[in-house]
């Protein structure tokens, strides 16, 4: 997934995969362990990390309990999800690169501004932003990038007074035409576990869990504390 949603810089420092986002979001913020001394390593990573955040798998067992152990709270648990876009594609969407004003404007709405378009931006392989309109104005859209055989799909987003109309469906669907184009095999995206409504859409489309993550940020006060 992160070839099509990548951060400005990872480098790796000891047994640690450190990231910046430059504002594009936690995953491309957060830390991840590199290796077995991840653990002995994890006190001087935190005071290293302005605004420490761990995103963490089931195989970071160690560093996970490492942090509970240290007060860090679970934040925002995902499911990664997958399916053949050869599967869901539908008819086609608008398709654009880059990504119009007017997109730009909606998707504002749902907080992916200028930190998040720049992640876009530095997809390597074939990308795009794709989107319904309802009498010339986006009503959905969504980013999808290419790497090799496999598609990333992020930012979903439909307006929220339209909502419960189908348009989730049918961008998903327009989403996987055009990875289909590309000659993806593979389509995925990340969705926290609290969003009801879109992983019953994505269990609707055929897409089944291939994995899941979690981040681990600081409790309030200590994190009110560093700054």
């Amino acid at each position: 997934m992160e070839a099509t949603w990548p951060p400005l810089r990872k480098d790796r420092q000891g047994d640690w995969w450190l990231r910046q986002g430059a504002g594009g979001g936690q995953r491309v913020s957060a830390a991840s362990p590199a290796g077995p001394r991840a653990v002995a390593e994890l006190d001087g990573v935190i005071a290293a990390m302005s605004a420490p955040l761990f995103l963490l798998d089931a195989a970071d067992r160690a560093v996970d309990q490492a942090l509970a152990a240290r007060g860090f709270v679970v934040h925002d648990p995902v499911v990664i999800l997958a399916a053949d876009p050869a599967v869901m594609a539908g008819e086609r969407v608008h398709v654009d690169w880059p990504v119009p004003d007017a997109v730009q404007g909606l998707w504002a709405l749902g907080k992916v501004g200028e930190g998040r378009l720049a992640v876009m931006g530095r997809v390597q392989g074939q990308k795009a932003a794709l989107w319904i309109a309802d009498q010339g104005e986006p009503v959905a859209v969504g980013f999808c990038g290419m790497t090799d055989d496999f598609a990333g799909v992020h930012a979903v987003f439909v307006a929220p007074d339209r909502r419960g109309q189908g348009l989730g469906l049918r961008l998903m669907q327009g989403i996987a035409r055009w990875a289909v184009d590309q000659g993806a095999r593979q389509m995925a995206l990340a969705v926290t576990t609290a969003n009801r409504p879109a992983r019953q859409l994505y269990a609707r489309l055929g897409m089944d869990e291939i994995g899941a993550n979690h981040y681990r940020k600081p409790p309030e006060g200590l994190a009110e504390a560093r700054h």
